[in-house]
């Protein structure tokens, strides 16, 4: 499973629609994407992404953070933790340092089902090495 998902993950690496960390940052940012809006986090992050997110994005930029297990919840669980103001949902698969996998694909549906369309995006910077 953690090869297919590697693979999968790879694939989405190379596609046109796929950005790098420094620029979905960048363009949040300065867009305004996640003012007055709530991001969704999977629990299981890198320190320094974990960071980020709860005392820059959630304190300094006032974004509304919350945190879930998506790498192992069910998916009603995932549908519920979309809400009608989430502008962006995280995941980081393989997670590091613990390589849990996330379901890539069925992550996309079930956050896109939603009306609003949030976006995701994925950190597989573990894979690049």
């Amino acid at each position: 499973m953690l090869w297919e998902s590697s693979l999968q993950a790879w694939s989405l690496r190379e596609a046109r629609s796929s950005l790098s960390v420094a620029k979905v940052l960048c363009w949040c940012s300065t867009r305004n994407t996640w003012q007055s809006g709530h991001v969704l986090s999977m629990n299981n992050v890198y320190g320094g992404t974990l960071g980020y997110l709860k005392r820059i994005a959630g304190g300094l930029q006032g974004v509304e953070m919350s945190f879930a297990e998506l790498e192992e919840a069910a998916e009603e669980h995932k549908f519920n933790s979309i809400r009608d103001d989430t502008k962006l949902t995280w995941i980081e698969t393989p997670t590091n340092p613990t390589l849990r996998v996330v379901d890539i694909p069925a992550t996309v549906f079930i956050t896109h089902w939603d009306p609003s369309k949030p976006l995701v995006f994925v950190d597989d910077m573990l894979l690049s090495f």
